[in-house]
C-alpha cells in the first residue's frame, strides 16, 4: 500500500472481524480491522511498526437498485462481497498522515543529515537561531547611493 509516496507494508496478516446483515434492501457490514503497519518516520526516516485498529462500517446494495440520497452505499456486483478495497481505504483512514516513530524523535540534522536519535553532530551549534537569518544578506545595500534595484 502507498501513502503520500511512502510504501506501507504489513509484516503479519491483517485481521478483519466483520459481520454482514441483509435487511431486505442492503447488506450492512460492520466490525473492525486490525494489524501492524510498517511505516517510515517523517522526522528521522527510520522504519518502525505501528499497530492499528480501524473501525469498519460499509453498506452494499445490489446493482441496479436505487439508493437514498443520504445513503452512501457500494454497488454489489455478482453474488459475493469483495471487501478488499473498502478494507484498504478504512486502514488508510486510520494511519497517520505524518507518521512519527516516537514522541521524542529528534529527526535529522538539517545541515549534515545525521540521525540525531543515534548520534550528536558537530554542526548543530552552527545553525542560526532564526530561520530567517539566511535572508539577512538580502537586506545589505550593495551601493549606498542607489539602494533600489534598477530593472
Amino acid at each position: 500500500m502507498e501513502i503520500e509516496g511512502d510504501v506501507v507494508t504489513f509484516p503479519d496478516p491483517v485481521e478483519a472481524r466483520l459481520s454482514a446483515v441483509w435487511d431486505g434492501k442492503v447488506f450492512k457490514v460492520q466490525g473492525k480491522v486490525s494489524g501492524k503497519a510498517e511505516l517510515h518516520c517523517a522526522l528521522c526516516l527510520e522504519p518502525f511498526s505501528l499497530p492499528f485498529e480501524a473501525p469498519y462500517e460499509e453498506i452494499f446494495r445490489p446493482a441496479g437498485t436505487e439508493a437514498s440520497p443520504e445513503e452512501e452505499a457500494h454497488a454489489l456486483e455478482g453474488k459475493s462481497l469483495d471487501l478488499l478495497e473498502t478494507i484498504r481505504l478504512n486502514i488508510l483512514l486510520e494511519l497517520p498522515m505524518r507518521a512519527i516513530c516516537s514522541p521524542g524523535c529528534r529527526g535529522l540534522c538539517q545541515s549534515c543529515g545525521v540521525n540525531l536519535n543515534v548520534a550528536p553532530c558537530g554542526c548543530r551549534e552552527q545553525v542560526p537561531d532564526s530561520p530567517f537569518a539566511a535572508l539577512q544578506g538580502l537586506l545589505e545595500v550593495k551601493n549606498p547611493e542607489k539602494p533600489w534595484r534598477e530593472g
